[in-house]
C-alpha cells in the first residue's frame, strides 16, 4: 500500500511538472498586464482595490483575483514568479481529479482523470494565456471534492466549505453559476439526515457571500454604477436576452469550438518531439484500455456508448486531420 502511494504521487508529480511546462512562456495580454500592474501595486501598499476585474465590459467580479494575484509580488517583484504562483493553483486541479477519483470511483479511474487534463485542449490555454478564468477547473474540482464529502458524510464543514469554493469560482468566471444546481441538489438529498440543517444553511449563505463583501461596499458607495452595465449587457440579444442564438452556442460550444482546437494541434503533431508524441498516444491507449476493460465488467456501458458516439461526431472532421497527418 505505501509502495502504490508513492507511485501514485510520483505519476502525479510528474503530470504536473508536464501541465507546468507552458507556464514560463505565457503571453502578456492587455488584460494580464492590467492585473500585473494592480497586483504590484497592491504589494507595495499603493492600492487597495475593492472591486475585480470588469467581465465583459459590463459587471465587476470580486477583487479575490488582484489579492491572490498580489501574493508573490510581495516575496519578488518580477513576473515569472508570480505566473508559476497562479500555474501552481491551476495546476492543483489534477491532484483534485486524482483525489476525487480515487475517492468515489477507483485508483484507475483518478489517475486516468488526472491524465486526461493534460492532454492538449482548452486548457492548454490557461498557462498560454494566464487570467483569472485559469484557477476554474481548479475551483470547480475543489468544489466538487467538498459537495461529494458533504452528500457522503453531511458535516456541516464541508458544505460551507463548498459554499465559499462556489464563491471562488464565480470570481474566476461567472460561467461557473451552474455549480449552484449541483449545490442545492446535494442540500435537498441531505436534508432530511442533516442534524440542524437550517443554521447550517445560514452559515453557508455567509460563506458564500463573505468574499463579495468589499465589492458590494464599493458599489453601494459609488451608487451602484454596475447596474447599468449590466442592463445594457441584458438588452443585447447576442448576449442572454434571445433564445434563437442557444443552438449557436451550443454548436460552438461542443462542436466548433473543440474541433478548431483539434485541428490547432494536429497541426503541431509532425513538428512535435516524439517523447511529447509517446507521452500523449499512452494517455490516449490507457484511456482507450480502460473504457474496453469496463465495457467487458458491464461497468457504466451506457455512459460509454454515449461518450463514444458524441466524441465520433463531434470531432469526425478533426479526428479526419489527425489521422492525415499522422498516416500520411
Amino acid at each position: 500500500m505505501k509502495r502504490t502511494a508513492w507511485l501514485v504521487g510520483l505519476v502525479l508529480t510528474a503530470i504536473v511538472a508536464i501541465y507546468l511546462l507552458t507556464w514560463p512562456f505565457s503571453l502578456v495580454t492587455f488584460d494580464l498586464a492590467r492585473d500585473i500592474a494592480m497586483a504590484s501595486s497592491i504589494a507595495g501598499g499603493e492600492a487597495w482595490p475593492l472591486q475585480g476585474p470588469i467581465l465583459a465590459g459590463a459587471i465587476h467580479a470580486g477583487p479575490v483575483w488582484y489579492y491572490l494575484f498580489a501574493l508573490p509580488f510581495l516575496v519578488a517583484t518580477t513576473v515569472l514568479p508570480a505566473l508559476l504562483f497562479i500555474g501552481a493553483l491551476a495546476a492543483l486541479k489534477i491532484p483534485l481529479a486524482y483525489l476525487i477519483g480515487a475517492r468515489f470511483v477507483d485508483r484507475p479511474t483518478g489517475l486516468l482523470w488526472a491524465l486526461l487534463l493534460v492532454l492538449p485542449g482548452w486548457g492548454t490555454f490557461e498557462g498560454v494565456l494566464p487570467l483569472h478564468p485559469s484557477l476554474v477547473a481548479t475551483c470547480t474540482l475543489g468544489f466538487v471534492w467538498l459537495v461529494l464529502l458533504y452528500a457522503r458524510d453531511g458535516r456541516p464543514l464541508h458544505l460551507c466549505a463548498a459554499g465559499f469554493v462556489f464563491a471562488l469560482a464565480l470570481h474566476a468566471h461567472p460561467s461557473t453559476f451552474g455549480l449552484a444546481f449541483l449545490l442545492l441538489a446535494t442540500m435537498v438529498y441531505r436534508h432530511r439526515s442533516a442534524s440542524r440543517p437550517w443554521p447550517t444553511y445560514a452559515m453557508l449563505a455567509a460563506a458564500i457571500c463573505v468574499p463579495f463583501v468589499p465589492y458590494v461596499l464599493f458599489q453601494v458607495d459609488a451608487g451602484f454604477p454596475d447596474l447599468s452595465g449590466a442592463a445594457n449587457y441584458l438588452s443585447e440579444q447576442r448576449n442572454l436576452g434571445s433564445i434563437e442564438y442557444l443552438p449557436g452556442v451550443l454548436v460552438g460550444v461542443f462542436a466548433t469550438g473543440p474541433a478548431t482546437v483539434v485541428d490547432n494541434f494536429a497541426a503541431g503533431i509532425g513538428k512535435a518531439p516524439s517523447i511529447v508524441i509517446g507521452v500523449y498516444g499512452f494517455i490516449y491507449a490507457a484511456a482507450i484500455f480502460g473504457l474496453m476493460v469496463s465495457m467487458v465488467t458491464g461497468k457504466r456501458r451506457a455512459a460509454i456508448v454515449a461518450m463514444t458516439a458524441a466524441f465520433i461526431v463531434l470531432l469526425r472532421r478533426s479526428l479526419r486531420s489527425v489521422w492525415k497527418r499522422l498516416f500520411t
